[in-house]
């Protein structure tokens, strides 16, 4: 996972995937963190591999 450390979530997270990686032939997955604080903090983003045949082309966790 390019050094990436897997972390436990919280239960109250909202989780945004839409669009296909099977469907763009790219094979890959933009995935994103955005923190929800009082604290302007930017989102966090990474290109990773697509898992499975029905990965999403782009996730977004709140």
């Amino acid at each position: 996972m390019n050094g990436a450390v897997e972390v436990r979530r919280p239960l109250d997270v909202t989780v945004f995937e839409f669009g296909s990686a099977a469907a763009s032939g790219d094979k890959v997955t933009l995935a994103g963190y955005c923190p929800v604080s009082d604290e302007l903090e930017p989102c966090r983003w990474a290109i990773i591999p697509a898992a499975g045949s029905d990965a999403a082309q782009f996730r977004i966790v709140f």
